[in-house]
């Protein structure tokens, strides 16, 4: 067996930061900010509570990559909007129609 490759080792990097945060966005949307705890995030994530700090400095940081998230993906949602055909009124309702399904918003590869 070979030793994993820098690419492998940053993939799954990649992968374990998406998962805490896919983690903290539901924890965060069933008890809210201030009633989640790391532990929380990093049980529902399945990883050890050390491993959850090894990635964020604390459950603000994570938050923020989250709202930071969401506003990118609403930026790109209305930039789409804005360059599709239509009336304003059709470019409305794609926006608000991918909006309320969530599209654009969520970390990661859930967001492809």
């Amino acid at each position: 067996m070979s030793p994993r490759t820098e690419e492998s080792n940053q993939r799954i990097r990649e992968e374990q930061r998406e998962r805490i945060l896919e983690a903290a966005r539901m924890i965060f949307a069933h008890k809210g900010f201030t009633d989640t705890k790391m532990t929380d995030v990093a049980a529902a994530a399945g990883v050890s509570y050390g491993l959850a700090y090894h990635y964020f400095k604390d459950k603000e940081e994570i938050f923020t990559r989250l709202v930071e998230w969401a506003l990118n993906g609403a930026l790109g949602l209305m930039q789409q909007a804005l360059e599709m055909p239509g009336t304003p009124w059709d470019r409305l309702h794609w926006f608000l129609s991918q909006s309320l399904q969530g599209r654009g918003n969520l970390p990661g590869k859930a967001n492809q």
